[in-house]
């Protein structure tokens, strides 16, 4: 049969065939554009470095957040030196691809059957729920951790110290995930399958020494934890959670709704949707805790999607990028011990999966098609209607950017959405701007203020109020918002040019010219 010879093959022809699998199903994803997180972090260049400046991403929050992701601002500043879309997207398709390859070897690594493994990932490499991953130059971190970790795997099985402290320190460095999981991965292979003594404490020492590394960077630069928990019962706590494990499993077996939204029910612990997901969650712990050591990676794998730790969105297909692939080797694994008809079938499948990842790749060309179908079946997506606000003020549909960035900052009750406030009110503020209507941008800008912190943030805010105050004839407000920055060393050129114009209004034409001057002078 022609899966068994692909199953069997050598390792370069399983290389080969497995990347033109990714390919295959992801291909569409090439033609798209800058989408969604992709923005600010690429397109505003908040992830990026020039070369001379590369090691200063060990030193600094990953593009202006609470987060550290060295590696991957680090990636994504290298792809910007060809400084196009299709470059970046190329990289997070390979890098996909790659994370599917070192999958099956590490799981031959830890003794799965070669046909288990590769049917493993294929269907991870072709499923829609890594659409995500793949298309999103955002998110390439979850395929660098998955990358890390499962390459870390056939370092320590194979007994390559070097390598195995190198991968791991990676994937520390690449996400919070793959801090949190790698020194959890090693302890859970031990335990399952331990290494010869003398050979053990070799590669301890040396994973260790790695892990201290990514801890020292860390310690030393990563930014205060950004997120907090939301504010429900324990109830809802709990029973949101469980119904996270029935939506996830819905996504893994039966991915028809395929969404990126994070909008979520609050739910509580005896709603149907919660009890269904907890019989599903200890079904899944039964099976996988008598798998060995595949079936607790697999465990440990899918609990930060838990919500265990607070994050910014409560659900999204990304969260469980890295324990689909291992799950998916343990669904192949057992569909193999049921014979050869249903391991077949489980085979047949990677092509419908592969179809519905191509359909989806043509989501990522632009905002437009990526969020106006979530928001269509979700108007609750808070962060579509932003970002489809966001489209529209580039385009100067003024109207329609003010409702979709009122309908992102709409309370929301009983569900779970996250959208950036402050993002979001300073948008709108200046949507209103353009339309002339000075007083509600006052306020969008105002309310904007009250919601961050960031010093660079404020004082770009204070110049737009400056400005606001400025078109409405409001001088003394003006001079308020805009005289302690024109008097910064550092001032923004765009103050100063508000300044200048303030003074030129108030009779003073050769304090102007001089800070026109200096602002043209700031810009070089």
């Amino acid at each position: 049969m022609i899966w068994e010879r692909f199953a069997e093959a050598s390792r370069p022809l399983r290389v080969a065939w497995l990347s033109a699998a990714a390919l295959a199903a992801h291909a569409t994803v090439l033609g798209g554009g800058y989408v969604w997180l992709d923005h600010a972090h690429v397109e505003a260049g908040l992830a990026l470095r020039r070369p001379a400046e590369f090691l200063s991403l060990f030193r600094t929050p990953f593009a202006g957040t609470g987060y550290y992701r060295p590696l991957t601002a680090l990636s994504l500043s290298l792809d910007a030196l060809a400084g196009r879309p299709w470059v970046f997207h190329v990289v997070n398709l390979a890098l996909h691809a790659l994370a599917g390859i070192l999958l099956v070897e590490a799981c031959l690594a830890l003794g799965v059957r070669r046909r288990a493994a590769t049917l493993g990932g294929l269907l991870f490499l072709a499923h829609p729920l890594t659409s995500l991953v793949a298309g999103a130059i955002a998110f390439r971190s979850e395929a660098l951790v998955a990358a890390g970790l499962f390459g870390a795997i056939v370092a320590h099985r194979r007994g390559r110290p070097l390598l195995a402290s190198l991968l791991l320190a990676a994937a520390a460095l690449a996400k919070e995930t793959g801090f949190v999981l790698a020194p959890l991965f090693v302890a859970t292979i031990e335990w399952q399958q331990p290494t010869p003594s003398p050979l053990r404490w070799r590669l301890f020492a040396a994973e260790g020494a790695g892990l201290c590394l990514a801890l020292a960077l860390r310690l030393g630069f990563a930014p205060a934890w950004p997120s907090g928990f939301p504010l429900l019962s324990l109830s809802e706590h709990w029973g949101s959670r469980l119904a996270l494990i029935a939506r996830a499993t819905t996504l893994l077996f039966l991915p028809v709704e395929r969404g990126v939204c994070d909008a979520f029910p609050i739910t509580g612990l005896l709603t149907p949707s919660a009890l269904f997901g907890a019989a599903l969650g200890i079904a899944f712990l039964v099976f996988a805790g008598r798998r060995g050591a595949l079936g607790w990676l697999t465990i440990l794998a899918f609990l930060p999607a838990l919500q265990l730790v607070p994050t910014l969105r409560w659900w999204s297909p990304h969260y469980f990028y890295l324990g689909a692939g291992l799950f998916f080797v343990l669904i192949a694994e057992r569909a193999a011990e049921l014979g050869r008809g249903r391991f077949a079938w489980l085979a047949l499948s990677a092509l419908g999966l592969g179809a519905l990842s191509w359909s989806d790749g043509r989501r990522y060309r632009n905002d437009d098609t990526l969020w106006s179908p979530e928001v269509a079946a979700e108007p609750a997506c808070r962060e579509g209607q932003f970002y489809l606000g966001e489209a529209r003020r580039l385009a100067k549909d003024f109207d329609r950017a003010r409702a979709h960035y009122e309908a992102a900052l709409a309370s929301r009750p009983g569900v779970l959405a996250f959208v950036d406030l402050d993002a979001t009110l300073t948008n709108l503020g200046l949507v209103l701007f353009a339309r002339r209507d000075f007083e509600g941008a006052r306020r969008a800008f105002e309310a904007a203020l009250r919601e961050t912190e960031s010093p660079r943030a404020r004082r770009e805010l204070g110049h737009d109020l400056g400005a606001v105050a400025l078109a409405s004839g409001d001088f003394e407000a003006a001079q308020r918002w805009l005289e302690p920055e024109a008097e910064r060393s550092d001032a923004l050129p765009e103050s100063l040019l508000l300044w200048a114009t303030w003074l030129e209004a108030r009779g003073q034409p050769e304090r102007a010219a001089q800070v026109r001057v200096r602002a043209a002078s700031s810009r070089r």
